[in-house]
């Protein structure tokens, strides 16, 4: 079987949209790194003095962020006619058509970058992005290589770019090197941006001054009043954004650990392959990784325990009440299936969700405790939704252990599940775990 790779980020991949731009072997590849994976946030940004093109630049993409493509372009003009030979204000142009899916319009801004500067590495990444979905294999290979080679491998996003790359052709030794490397770097930039959040978080700041007076004893019992000043004082919060780096490192982190795992487990290392997926999964984070983590690995008492625990479910994500119930059907919990349904149910009828509806009736004729009276589905599923409702499905058949009727419905999750999200690393995970090795 082979395992599809994917990429979480803004850009999706255009299939088809530019005569010899389309769908490539390289499968499902949700394009990341668009403008947010190219902000570079410095935790002491006042201390940085940017020159006006370099201020152009970053506004350019903080403006693509948004999908503010007009004003983009006019930040890049301005700034090209400041630095005409300067090649970054190129590659951005290529990273905002490679975002609009104008692939050609991209190919040419990147290769008049790299013809400015051949031996930019962010120049030759994007040039891989776009060699990819022209489909030219091999040229995406070697500049990947390019870039990390120019990086000196300093940067975990070249490296795991390579990785994805290698993987997906089949040379899963170099991918498991590369990809260790990325894995490196990555939890290094988690833990430093984590590090500077905690000792922010740790000192005080005076938020009032109040004066005031306290009445003093002396010996003999003369009493006196003596002027005081207190401080009120509250521990600092870290800016908004240390935070938001914070969370989409972990995020990064755990996409960079899956694909490591992946790896290893191609080259039918299990063991080693254990200590990413625990990553991947975010199993020592909190009881909701634990408990989710254990739900892949079909453990499903201790899956239920941990996934009870956060609030009682008051805002359980589905994710967290699908696995509970399988987990509950799996142990045989008749009493809680049905408190556990009726939770899912409000969920359901609340947002309207026709995929999860889906799922309740496929589970409906295999356990006769749960009922979908008062549930239906307005219409016929597709793309992301048939995918979600057939991982569930196949969750439980692994519940019951009749991993045989579970296989077809992985198999239909990880070629529909366009997202890198639980559902798609947990399918590929399961099928690498119990199928393939």
């Amino acid at each position: 079987m082979v395992i599809v790779m994917r990429i979480l980020g803004l850009v999706g991949l255009a299939v088809g949209l530019v005569s010899g731009y389309g769908d490539t072997s390289a499968g499902k590849i949700d394009h990341s790194s668009g403008p947010l994976g190219e902000m570079m946030i410095n935790l002491h940004e006042d201390a940085v003095e940017l020159t006006k093109y370099q201020k152009l630049n970053r506004s350019a993409l903080e403006q693509l962020a948004i999908l503010e493509y007009r004003k983009a372009f006019a930040f890049l003009k301005e700034a090209l006619e400041l630095e005409p030979e300067s090649p970054e204000a190129y590659i951005n142009y290529g990273l905002a058509h490679y975002q609009r899916k104008e692939f050609p319009a991209s190919e040419r801004a990147i290769t008049k970058a790299l013809e400015l500067d051949p031996d930019n590495e962010r120049a030759w990444y994007w040039h891989s992005r776009v060699m990819l979905i022209k489909g030219e294999m091999s040229e995406a290979r070697e500049s990947a290589a390019r870039a990390v080679d120019y990086n000196a491998g300093e940067d975990w996003k070249y490296l795991d770019w390579q990785a994805i790359l290698l993987f997906d052709h089949g040379h899963y030794e170099k991918a498991i090197e590369v990809s260790a490397l990325a894995l490196k770097q990555v939890r290094v930039a988690h833990a430093t941006v984590d590090q500077a959040i905690r000792v922010e978080e740790r000192q005080e700041e005076v938020k009032e001054i109040e004066q005031d007076t306290e009445i003093v004893r002396e010996r003999g019992g003369i009493a006196r009043e003596v002027p005081v000043t207190r401080l009120r004082t509250e521990y600092k919060e870290a800016p908004i954004e240390w935070h938001r780096l914070r969370d989409q490192l972990e995020s990064h982190m755990s996409n960079v650990a899956f694909r490591h795992a992946m790896s290893l487990l191609k080259m039918g290392k299990r063991s080693e392959a254990q200590g990413p997926l625990e990553i991947a999964f975010l199993k020592n984070k909190d009881h909701l990784g634990e408990g989710l983590y254990q739900f892949v690995f079909m453990n499903y008492e201790d899956s239920a325990k941990h996934l009870k625990r956060p609030n009682d479910f008051g805002h359980a994500s589905l994710s967290s009440l699908f696995g509970y119930i399988v987990g509950q059907i799996a142990i045989n919990d008749h009493s809680g299936v049905k408190k556990t349904l009726r939770k899912l149910k409000k969920r359901i009828q609340k947002e309207d969700i026709d995929w999860a509806v889906d799922v309740l009736a496929y589970y409906q004729e295999y356990t006769p405790e749960v009922d979908i009276k008062g549930l239906s589905i307005n219409g016929p599923l597709d793309g992301l939704d048939k995918a979600r409702a057939s991982f569930y499905k196949a969750q439980l058949h692994c519940a019951q252990q009749r991993l045989d009727l579970a296989r077809p419905f992985l198999d239909q999750a990880i070629h529909s599940l366009f997202d890198f999200n639980f559902e798609a690393k947990a399918a590929e995970a399961q099928l690498a775990l119990f199928y393939d090795s």
